[in-house]
């Protein structure tokens, strides 16, 4: 198994550990003991070997027993998230868990209308999914008219599509008090302060061809990913969604990639298949740079769980998520796929999910709109989005 391949070198001598160096007794090695690193791989030479990351940029070859690993004595650094995260990984793909999910998913990434210097990005994402060997599928934003058939409400006409409508009754006015009480409860929320400007804006404007062809794409994914009957869930990439910039020294020499991304929400959607655990959306993340409070913790006997209750109405940055099956049938047999919201797809997914937002009349239209009931966790893997600026620590009940 796994476990016993590991134990083979200790219980702890994986990649993504951290260690210290101790014993060394040459004139050569005497300057390396106390110094701490990162576990990246076995020696090719000598598999009596690690070659260890350390602090300074450097990589040495460095004997198992002279390696003791960080966060099992007393006084000792413990391991921080994202060494906790590139562990699971690492164990994941051993056991082949991540490779399995791949005949089982498909990866939707949606495409809007940006300037042609942004519009390689989705390509991008793409690719590197395909170096995965996950089946991707782009869907490029509609071109949508409106009309205007009665006071806040619009008839939307795209392509070959049934034809559906925009509801903007809940658009504000724009008077200050009413910007003056939804500013107040968006940061008692822990928003933070630089989306307010974006919010604002969009919640008081009329919507256009644009606005809600952004809003249509996340619905023609849905339905393109239920199209194919071997699909069990999908994951929707906007865009802007973008990596986290994951600490060097601490997983080591490799950056996060979206590769790694997509085995982390495979170990997750098959430990949750395991535990028969059902769900309907994961949201995804950034990865927190403390342990403490970040919902890291579990009761799985696994050495990472990036996997949290949906619990925080500004934790999640709004740009990627996945779908289950019946999620995503919720959702086409809801009202959402004939009457679409004056706001983004998003945020109607992270009040379904999380039940709180800044504007409280559109929590309401969204669980007098949206399906019931919904159970949505949040997971930790990496992903923000291209405007966000800090990760929002996770709220509990």
């Amino acid at each position: 198994s796994t476990m016993c391949r590991f134990d083979v070198f200790g219980p702890h001598m994986r990649s993504g550990t951290s260690v210290v160096i101790h014993g060394l007794t040459s004139s050569v090695g005497s300057l390396l003991n106390g110094q701490r690193g990162v576990l990246i791989d076995r020696a090719s030479v000598d598999l009596d070997r690690w070659v260890v990351l350390l602090r300074d940029g450097s990589c040495k070859a460095v004997r198992c027993s002279c390696l003791m690993p960080l966060g099992n004595e007393k006084g000792d650094e413990p391991d921080d998230c994202w060494n906790l995260l590139w562990r699971g990984v690492d164990e994941a793909r051993r056991s082949s868990v991540v490779y399995a999910e791949r005949a089982r998913a498909v990866a939707c990434v949606v495409s809007g209308s940006f300037s042609a210097e942004q519009m390689p990005m989705s390509d991008y994402i793409a690719s590197a999914l395909r170096e995965a060997r996950v089946e991707v599928v782009v869907h490029e934003q509609p071109v949508v008219a409106l009309d205007k058939v009665a006071e806040g409400l619009h008839e939307v006409r795209h392509g070959g599509n049934e034809a559906c409508m925009v509801d903007s009754r809940l658009r504000l006015s724009g008077g200050e008090n009413e910007l003056l009480t939804i500013k107040r409860r968006h940061h008692e929320l822990g928003f933070p302060s630089h989306a307010w400007p974006s919010l604002a804006r969009q919640m008081c404007t009329q919507p256009t061809g644009s606005s809600v062809a952004q809003c249509l794409v996340h619905v023609e994914a849905w339905r393109g990913a239920l199209a194919e009957e071997d699909v069990e869930w999908f994951l929707v990439l906007a865009q802007a969604s973008t990596l986290q910039r994951a600490p060097a020294v601490t997983i080591g020499a490799k950056a996060w990639t979206w590769c790694d991304v997509w085995d982390v929400l495979s170990m997750e959607v098959s430990a949750l298949r395991k535990e028969e655990q059902p769900w309907d959306a994961l949201l995804l993340n950034e990865v927190p740079e403390e342990p403490s409070g970040s919902g890291m913790a579990c009761s799985r006997e696994r050495s990472c769980c990036p996997r949290s209750e949906s619990t925080s109405a500004a934790q999640w940055g709004g740009q990627a998520y996945c779908l289950s099956r019946s999620g995503a049938e919720k959702l086409l047999a809801s009202e959402l796929a004939r009457l679409l919201p004056h706001r983004s797809m998003t945020d109607v997914l992270r009040v379904l999910a999380t039940r709180r937002d800044p504007q409280e009349n559109f929590e309401e239209w969204v669980f007098q709109t949206a399906p019931s009931p919904w159970r949505a966790l949040t997971i930790r893997c990496g992903v923000t989005c291209c405007d966000a600026t800090h990760c929002v620590p996770r709220d509990t009940l």
